[in-house]
């Protein structure tokens, strides 16, 4: 309710819904925003970045990039101390 909808403004659902037209899917806002993401094919990157990015420039200041998924997740390490640094 703070936010006001799903997204955090309308430019945001409009962005949203360009993405769906072009064959995005899985789309979806990071955390409150600005920043939104989808999930496309392999394959078809340049081609819907163009038509995503020639449609909202029309209407606002956007940027729309592609990357790959960072499948690895976290990794944690753990770094012992030698005893003689604790003291």
């Amino acid at each position: 309710q703070i936010q006001g909808g799903t997204y955090y403004s309308t430019a945001a659902t409009n962005c949203i819904e360009v993405m769906e037209k072009y064959g995005v899917y899985g789309v979806g806002q990071s955390s409150w925003g600005p920043a939104l993401y989808g999930v496309i094919r392999k394959g078809e990157e340049k081609t819907i970045q163009a038509k995503v990015f020639s449609e909202l420039k029309q209407s606002i200041d956007a940027q729309v990039f592609v990357t790959k998924a960072n499948n690895k997740g976290a990794q944690i390490r753990l770094i012992k101390e030698k005893e003689e640094n604790r003291n």
